[in-house]
């Protein structure tokens, strides 16, 4: 039986008042409770574990790290994150405004209560990740990679989905009534997921073509 209960939205952040960032304070990558606008080039930190708890980040760019990220009750606001790697994070009750990830890699990670909007997520890979309570609205997920993800209460809103793939997803309540869905790939990976009768028209020559059902 499909489960019929209402796909859970995301918590909000715990937001605070937030001081000025002032680089020449850190010597370590741990934020709390700052204000960070358009820093490029950050400081010089000897270890590469960055937290960022309780802060609004805006117009920054993290392009090309290795880190282990840990982001808590946060606001990032048109980040650049590009080709990032970011292996294992930890994203807690984030909103993602306007932000750029491009290529960004986020395997095997735990992305809860998060809002990805108006977002450039083309071949993000958001392979064997836990995504629970999660929204993707007016994003870009060209090509990304859902393969081996567990998404629980997952909703996508107006998104662009070409070549995205699913294959071997895990979903519990999985939204898609909102958005494309005539160009995806690991289709018969969507049982828990939510269609409207037209998209399932869109879907049915997707499911037959990676059975191997021939329609003539």
């Amino acid at each position: 039986m499909p489960d019929l209960k209402s796909v859970a939205m995301p918590l909000p952040p715990h937001l605070a008042a937030y001081e000025p960032f002032e680089s020449d304070e850190y010597d370590e990558p741990a934020f709390d409770q700052v204000h960070i606008t358009a820093v490029v080039d950050w400081p010089e930190f000897d270890i590469n574990a960055w937290r960022f708890d309780t802060c609004k980040v805006e117009q920054c760019s993290l392009l090309s790290q290795t880190l282990t990220l840990r982001i808590w009750d946060s606001i990032l606001v048109r980040c650049d994150l590009s080709a990032s790697k970011f292996f294992s994070a930890g994203l807690l009750r984030t909103e993602f405004l306007g932000c750029r990830a491009t290529g960004v890699q986020f395997g095997e990670s735990t992305i809860k209560d998060v809002s990805f909007q108006s977002c450039k997520l083309n071949m993000v890979s958001f392979r064997k990740c836990k995504l629970e309570r999660v929204v993707f609205e007016n994003c870009i997920l060209d090509d990304a990679d859902f393969n081996s993800a567990q998404l629980h209460d997952v909703t996508f809103i107006n998104c662009e989905m070409n070549k995205t793939d699913f294959s071997v997803a895990k979903c519990i309540r999985v939204d898609m009534t909102k958005t494309t869905v005539s160009n995806i790939r690991g289709v018969r990976a969507l049982g828990g997921a939510r269609i409207l009768p037209e998209q399932a028209i869109d879907l049915t020559p997707l499911l037959c073509a990676e059975i191997g059902i021939a329609i003539v």
